[in-house]
């Protein structure tokens, strides 16, 4: 199969590539939707209008939260109410930004029987909260109108919520998933990175409240000190200014490799050089251009990044392209900075334990070459947009051809390269903008398979490890991944739906004595629960069905 996969275009529309951001000033774009809090009959239309700041494409896709039986909407923002009352009655019509699918901006609105309101209200606080990926947000649920003031807890439409859509329990404990959530937009974009929280009164299940939880992994984050792999980052000159507008860029420093004892990280030729635009020596930066800053005012601040390492190898693009003995991987290494990364190659999430809380822990990948990958073989990587993200392979001779630009604002020379025999990952959930360079894994073993680079909003690909330890090992050098023992990758498995409402107890409810009747039984029966391999660890507390009791 030979298919065209995507990395960058013109207006910064990324496909697994580097991330863009856009703006006077380092500035990005925002999205508002209105009408929001209003109440559509069954059957009726209501037009919705989308703003677009700081740029003049106010162009946007349109969905429905929940698919048709929520409702459906055109191209053009009219939506259409379906002929009965879904459940939750409370949907989210949400508009993404065709220039940075990384924007987007939803309105809340109620589908009713009849014009007449419900007596009974529901307000779910906090209202839009942003939680880190296998993260935990508490949420309330205030019913007004009615003695019951029971709700049902739903996420996206979904009772309970799911795995890849994050749980949520009876009391309004939500856990966020493994990855960012991912939307398609037919053309290979994405993303939409939120996911609507509603409480539906058991009173009266016309009646709903909803919040907006924005996930966001880890991955992004500023780290001091040995940085972790999986992480965002990039080449520092990684931007473009035109006029009072700035677009900067970033992708994924995927892992560590050791060549003859020193150490690099390994990334793809259009992160770390810029699509051949770089210079051997270059600093390659933690986090990327597109997350160095707090603020807007600050995005793509150089001085907001750190040096992590400087640019050593790579494949030219442009040149390979055009060589009978092409190479056939788009990959770079940039030799580590002393003390700047973690020199066990951890990369986020990849453990095969988890926290307390539940958040997988930082592991290395399974040391040494790698394997081949294989057909329905599991696996799964760590990115700086998405997270965690696990699936299958489906082929292992997928030939792509892929279109590069030397500038991140898509103003630069383009050439294309056309590769051979690649890895391709099921599904467009497996990576999103800003991920290329993340190093796909096995699941069962965490053994390096594939360096992803590009995709579409059906699959992933990514080139083969054996090929870009040869391409980097040529002259007789010994490269190979930096890591560890073997190991299961646990954030696949996770998270697992919550017991009760919250966490949060407080010991302060427990007498001296029963905790001390506790403690014993503890130390009692603590061996052999622990002689289980599935129990991690024995601990005291109060009951999360009685908190005046201990467990």
């Amino acid at each position: 199969m030979r298919r065209a996969y995507s990395l960058i275009s013109v207006v910064c529309v990324v496909i697994f590539a580097t991330g863009c951001k856009s703006g006077t000033a380092g500035r990005v774009i925002s999205v508002t939707v209105a009408p929001t809090g209003v109440n559509v009959v069954i059957g009726t239309t209501l037009q919705f209008t989308a703003t677009v700041a700081d740029t003049f494409n106010q162009n946007v896709t349109w969905s429905v939260v929940g698919g048709s039986a929520s409702g459906t909407i055109s191209s053009t923002g009219l939506y259409t109410a379906p002929g009965v009352v879904p459940t939750p009655a409370q949907v989210t019509v949400m508009a993404i930004s065709q220039k940075d699918k990384t924007k987007s901006a939803s309105a809340m609105i109620k589908v009713t029987a009849t014009a007449t309101p419900s007596p009974v209200s529901v307000v779910v606080s906090p209202g839009a909260p942003s939680v880190a990926n296998f993260g935990t947000q508490q949420f309330t649920a205030m019913v007004t109108g009615s003695t019951n003031t029971a709700v049902t807890w739903h996420v996206n439409g979904t009772t309970g919520g799911s795995r890849t859509l994050g749980f949520i329990s009876s009391g309004g404990l939500y856990v966020a998933p493994s990855g960012v959530p991912t939307a398609s937009d037919g053309s290979g974009g994405s993303t939409a990175t939120t996911f609507t929280v509603t409480a539906v009164s058991q009173a009266d299940n016309t009646a709903s409240g909803s919040a907006t939880v924005t996930i966001v992994p880890e991955n992004q984050n500023n780290q001091t000190g040995a940085i972790e792999l999986g992480t965002s980052g990039g080449n520092v000159n990684d931007s473009n200014t035109s006029g009072k507008t700035t677009i900067c860029c970033g992708g994924t420093l995927g892992s560590l490799v050791t060549r003859n004892g020193t150490q690099f990280i390994l990334s793809n030729n259009h992160v770390l050089v810029r699509s051949d635009s770089a210079t051997i020596g270059d600093s390659i930066i933690q986090p990327g251009l597109i997350d160095a800053g707090l603020t807007p005012q600050t995005k793509c601040d150089k001085s907001q990044a750190t040096t992590v390492a400087n640019l050593s190898q790579f494949v030219n693009l442009e040149t390979e392209s055009k060589s009978a003995s092409a190479a056939n991987i788009d990959a770079a290494i940039a030799q580590v900075v002393s003390g700047r990364v973690d020199p066990g190659g951890n990369i986020f999430y990849l453990g095969a334990t988890a926290d307390s809380n539940g958040v997988p822990v930082p592991g290395a990948p399974h040391t040494g070459s790698g394997v081949a990958a294989s057909v329905n073989l599991a696996v799964a990587k760590s990115g700086r947009t998405t997270g965690l993200t696990c699936s299958t392979v489906i082929a292992t001779n997928t030939n792509t051809i892929v279109a590069y630009n030397k500038n991140c604002d898509g103003s630069g020379a383009s050439f294309k390269v056309t590769y051979d025999n690649q890895v391709q990952i099921m599904g467009g959930d497996f990576s999103a903008g800003g991920d290329s360079g993340s190093l796909i894994v096995t699941q069962s073993t965490a053994d390096p398979v594939a360096l992803l680079y590009g995709g579409s909003d059906m699959d992933t690909v990514g080139n083969p490890v054996a090929p870009v330890l040869s391409f980097f090992a040529s002259g007789g050098n010994s490269v190979a991944f930096v890591g560890g023992a073997a190991h299961q990758v646990i954030g696949c498995t996770l998270p697992n739906a919550p017991q009760a409402a919250s966490r949060a107890v407080l010991a302060a409810s427990l007498t001296v004595e029963a905790m001390q009747r506790a403690v014993a039984a503890r130390d009692a029966h603590g061996p052999e629960l622990l002689a289980h391999p599935e129990v991690q660890a024995v601990g005291v507390g109060a009951s999360y069905d009685n908190p005046v009791e201990p467990a």
